[in-house]
């Protein structure tokens, strides 16, 4: 995923990639277990030197998904109740 950070040192805005974490599998048969991966982002510091925090940056981008997430729920309950007016004016026309 990509966000925007806006570094608190020089102002400046940093296109970041976050990489998501995928958690470990810690049961099972050992062939299907593994460690948990993911969790970075790139790049790890602005230009100016100050480090990108990994904390800051991935509740930035989860507010993000958040935020988009609702702004689809609302824009379908916002179609759905749009087709059920135009489906009520239908009927009513006959």
């Amino acid at each position: 995923m990509q966000t925007n950070w806006t570094c608190p040192e020089c102002e400046k805005v940093t296109e970041v990639t976050v990489y998501p974490i995928i958690p470990a599998r810690l049961y099972g048969p050992p062939e299907n277990c593994y460690p948990e991966e993911g969790g970075e982002h790139e790049p790890e510091e602005c230009e100016c030197g100050e480090p990108i925090p990994n904390d800051a940056v991935y509740e930035q981008a989860s507010e993000e998904v958040r935020d988009n997430w609702e702004a689809r729920q609302e824009a379908r309950a916002d179609a759905l109740e749009e087709q059920n007016r135009l489906d009520k004016e239908w009927r009513n026309s006959f």
